[in-house]
């Protein structure tokens, strides 16, 4: 799945620059046709990128305990129970969202 996403904002990128090219803004059939597709992925970009925004502060996270050694001996079982609970809940919002678009 996380390859199929990648693939979704590889095409995001690529419409989204064609969108400001001068020779797809003359020709409309193009640009609508564009236009229609950049609309439909954009909310499937954004759920992905906020998925990989929540994946990377869990792991700096994990950085910044794994760098204090007291403050890892503390925080490593909070943020264990704390990690899957959120994972779990957010894990399954997000798939379940990006499935729908999918």
């Amino acid at each position: 799945m996380i390859d199929k996403l990648d693939f979704i904002e590889k095409k995001y990128i690529e419409i989204e620059k064609k969108l400001s090219d001068p020779e797809i803004i003359s020709d409309q059939d193009q640009y609508v046709k564009l236009s229609k597709e950049y609309s439909e992925i954009t909310p499937i970009v954004n759920k992905y990128k906020e998925y990989l925004d929540c994946k990377n502060g869990i792991e700096e996270s994990k950085d910044m305990i794994e760098d204090d050694g007291e403050l890892a001996e503390i925080l490593t079982e909070y943020l264990a129970n704390f990690q899957i609970k959120t994972d779990l809940r957010h894990s399954c919002f997000l798939v379940a969202e990006i499935g729908a678009y999918l």
